[in-house]
């Protein structure tokens, strides 16, 4: 049989979270809920793992789960609650869903290190470029500091005369 086409739903939940020290409420979060569905998987993974690395999260006091529906099954639960008329592949005999269950899954973790090796490189441009700055700084307060004794020398020097 071929593989069938998927429409994949992006379920994504954030429960209340609250922050609590000693019976004080230190802080809160409100819960957040957003569903988006898609037919092309680069656009899902894209989005997931967008979402992934968007979360803010200095305020937030719980995560979010996402869960993600394969033509309305839940692709995270076991193979034995999809429907038993799932077609399945021929060469290796594992259910359609459970065969794009990994491949979602290796896209995003594929999707993710990506996003993480950008915002690695990001933070390490920007630290290159701290440094620059800091050094060309501390060049040019070297330079004016020397522009100041030399101006300072020359002062004393007409005031006081030629050392010999």
């Amino acid at each position: 049989m071929t593989k069938p086409t998927f429409v994949y739903t992006l379920v994504a939940y954030r429960e209340n979270g609250v922050d609590t020290c000693r019976g004080c409420v230190m802080g809160t979060s409100d819960s957040a809920f957003s569903l988006e569905v898609f037919t092309d998987v680069d656009k899902l993974v894209k989005a997931w793992a967008k979402a992934i690395f968007s979360e803010v999260k200095e305020r937030e006091y719980c995560s979010t789960d996402y869960t993600l529906l394969l033509n309305g099954y839940d692709a995270q639960s076991e193979p034995s609650s999809w429907d038993d008329d799932a077609p399945c592949d021929v060469e290796t005999g594992l259910c359609w869903y459970e065969v794009e269950r990994t491949r979602v899954t290796t896209l995003l973790d594929a999707e993710c290190a990506q996003v993480r090796a950008a915002r690695q490189s990001e933070k390490d441009r920007q630290e290159q470029l701290a440094e620059a700055r800091r050094l060309q700084e501390a060049e040019q307060a070297r330079i004016a500091q020397e522009a100041a004794e030399r101006q300072q020398y020359q002062a004393l020097r007409a005031k006081f005369g030629d050392p010999a």
